[in-house]
């Protein structure tokens, strides 16, 4: 029951694959990538963009994305920017503006979160806006992390009612559906078809078409509906396994140079465990549960008791590198350091090639497996995505190919490792 069900499933998907047409955003291959992206959005949003339907699409979106009921009265007065400048270093992807409305948008496909970016988006908003929202546009609906929540020093927060989320999975491809159906202009209808066909790669989105082959294959029998609801049943539990099995075997492979690097195993805060984190709330929450696995460097003693950490972790991509934590912080709890002081930074010369430190949130500096580069779209394709189940993460089924794998990013990491630790 299950193995047919199945087996037609991957016929229908593969047939659809392989009739794809001609699309310039692939070609291109900018289908993820955030600026290219927002570009083409944001003009589509504008009512003075090349697509020249004036304020159509903006009110359109206004109204059946973000479901506002004075989208006639903003589109009146309303100017779309790209790019928006708050602060020399801050930029807000997009922002439509009135005369009393203002709303950024950020928009997150595979780039992290930013120290405070949600919240100096927000303060700078409601100068101009005091009902202004944040509208946080992401794969599938994520909520922005606390990191980008937080204010600087961390003395205030946004609440969550302070953001709106939204996704390009449901919320755009259903407004860009809506557009193309009631578009009467044949150039502007394909190029409305081609970025929703763009966002369904980046998302693995089915089109309708797809959809309903595979509807009418479980309506064809009671077996085929009762082996869907099985499947569906177990879907979320088997793709976490892939994780918890995947870092399992990192954590048997990596034995091997703990000894030559000097860290061992972290086990007294167990700080986001893959053996805790790695289950079925990975995909029921929109934010990821951050599964790793944690080493303790024993010989790197920096001020203040912080300690150096080597971690791998899952973030949607599989990732490795160095990170602070601070055993002390929060009385004795522990937390991750966010700002590290420069006293700690001078320290970790002592230990490591400082101008491999970047500096990202608690990370000294990460890079993906197995390439080893600090760039999605560098090779992204062989970077396993666990919430897309991209191909490179699928493989990771196949225990020979699994293993091959393991023995590649293990390598990728202590040629890394050769090249920054002194």
């Amino acid at each position: 029951m299950f193995e047919t069900l199945l087996d037609e499933a991957r016929k229908i998907v593969k047939e659809n694959q392989a009739a794809e047409k001609y699309n310039i955003f692939k070609v291109l291959e900018v289908t993820d990538k955030e600026v290219m992206m927002c570009r083409v959005l944001a003009d589509f949003l504008n009512p003075h963009g090349a697509h020249g339907k004036g304020k159509l699409y903006l009110n359109s979106f206004l109204a059946e994305v973000l479901k506002r009921k004075d989208a006639d009265h903003i589109c009146e007065t309303a100017r779309v920017y790209k790019e928006y400048p708050i602060t020399a270093e801050r930029r807000v992807d997009i922002v439509i503006s009135s005369d009393d409305v203002f709303i950024p948008i950020e928009v997150k496909i595979y780039a992290r979160d930013q120290k405070a970016q949600c919240f100096d988006y927000y303060s700078f908003a409601k100068e101009k806006d005091s009902l202004t929202k944040v509208v946080y546009l992401t794969i599938w609906g994520s909520a922005p992390s606390q990191y980008s929540m937080e204010s600087r020093d961390g003395n205030a927060s946004l609440e969550s009612n302070d953001c709106i989320c939204i996704s390009f999975a449901d919320d755009i491809i259903m407004w860009l559906d809506t557009l193309w159906k009631e578009e009467t202009n044949v150039s502007m209808k394909d190029m409305i078809l081609q970025y929703k066909e763009a966002i369904e790669n980046f998302t693995l989105s089915l089109n309708e078409d797809v959809q309903m082959k595979l509807i009418d294959k479980i309506m064809e029998s009671e077996e085929n509906f009762k082996g869907m609801l099985a499947i569906n049943e177990v879907a979320d539990k088997a793709k976490a396994r892939l994780i918890y099995d995947l870092l399992y075997a990192f954590e048997a492979s990596i034995n091997g140079i703990r000894e030559k690097y000097g860290f061992e195993r972290e086990k007294v805060f167990e700080w986001y465990e893959y053996r805790d984190q790695a289950n079925k709330d990975y995909y029921k929450q929109r934010e990821s549960t951050y599964p790793g696995l944690n080493y303790v460097f024993k010989d790197v003693i920096l001020p203040g008791g912080v300690q150096l950490w080597l971690r791998i972790e899952v973030d949607y991509a599989l990732f490795f590198g160095l990170c602070l934590f601070d055993p002390n912080a929060d009385g004795g709890a522990g937390n991750q350091m966010d700002e590290p002081s420069e006293e700690v930074k001078e320290a970790l010369k002592q230990y490591m090639d400082i101008q491999e430190a970047t500096y990202d949130a608690w990370w000294v500096k990460w890079w993906y497996l197995p390439t080893g580069t600090d760039q999605k779209n560098a090779e992204r394709d062989l970077v396993p995505d666990f919430r897309s189940m991209n191909d490179a993460a699928v493989t990771l089924s196949n225990r020979v190919k699994k293993k091959e794998f393991i023995e590649k990013s293990s390598s990728v990491i202590e040629k890394i490792l050769d090249r920054t630790m002194l």
